[in-house]
C-alpha cells in the first residue's frame, strides 16, 4: 500500500513519479520518504536544513555577507565528487532529481551559515514537522488532533520525577517544547492510523 494514498490530497507530480515495482505495487518517491521517515532518516536532515535556513535568515538581518569563493569551492567540490566535471553533467544530474540551480546553490549557503553562526541555537528550532501536504492533508481528514493535555502529559513524562516547582512549570509552558510535543504526537498518530490501514489492506 502507498503510504499517500488518500483521493483527498494531491501529490506533486515529482513525488508521485514510480521509482520501483514489485508484483501488483508500485512505489513512488513519495513511498520512499514516507519509510525514511518512518525510520527516522530524514529527520537530522531535515533539522539540519532548518537550522542552516534559520541562521542564513539571522545573517541576512545582521547585514553579514557570504564568502561566495568559499561557497563556490564546497560547490565544485560536490560535483567532482560525483565526477561532474562539465555544467551539462551537473544540470542533467539535478535534473534527473528535480532539483534547481537556485536550490543547489542555497543548500551550499544554508551550510556556510550554519557552520559559522552559534545563533539561534540547535535547542531554539522547532523539530521539523512531517513535510508532506498528502499527510497534511489526511490529519485533517481523519480528524488527527492532540490535546494540551496530551502535551502536557508527554512533557512530564518526559520529565521524569521533576514534575513539579516552577521551573518544571515553565519548562511545560515553553512554547517550542510543546511544538516539538505536538509535532511528535502527531507523527506517532499518523503512523499508526497508517500502520492500521496498511494492515487492513493486506489483510483484505
Amino acid at each position: 500500500m502507498a503510504l499517500t494514498e488518500n483521493p483527498s490530497a494531491e501529490i506533486p507530480e515529482k513525488l508521485a513519479r514510480i521509482v520501483f515495482t514489485s508484483p501488483n505495487t508500485r512505489h513512488t518517491v513519495q513511498d520512499i520518504l514516507d519509510f525514511a521517515w518512518f525510520l527516522g532518516v530524514l529527520q537530522p536532515l531535515a533539522r539540519e536544513a532548518q537550522l542552516g535556513r534559520a541562521r542564513q535568515e539571522g545573517a541576512a538581518a545582521q547585514g553579514l555577507e557570504a564568502d561566495l569563493a568559499e561557497i563556490t569551492r564546497a560547490s565544485d567540490e560536490f560535483r567532482y565528487e560525483r565526477d561532474l566535471l562539465t555544467a551539462e553533467e551537473a544540470e542533467a544530474w539535478l535534473a534527473a532529481r528535480d532539483v534547481s540551480q537556485l536550490q543547489f546553490s542555497d543548500s551550499f549557503t544554508r551550510k556556510y551559515w550554519c557552520a559559522r553562526l552559534e545563533e539561534p541555537s540547535e535547542d531554539s528550532v522547532p523539530a521539523p514537522p512531517y513535510p508532506d501536504l498528502a499527510h497534511r492533508e489526511l490529519m485533517r481528514a481523519e480528524s488527527i488532533q492532540v490535546s494540551e493535555e496530551e502535551i502536557d502529559q508527554t512533557l512530564r513524562g518526559a520529565m521524569g520525577e521533576e514534575t513539579t516547582g516552577p521551573e518544571a512549570e515553565r519548562a511545560i509552558r515553553n512554547p517550542a517544547q510543546r511544538e516539538r510535543a505536538r509535532n511528535h504526537l502527531l507523527e506517532r498518530k499518523l503512523f499508526q492510523l497508517l500502520r492500521e490501514k496498511a494492515q487492513l489492506k493486506i489483510t483484505a
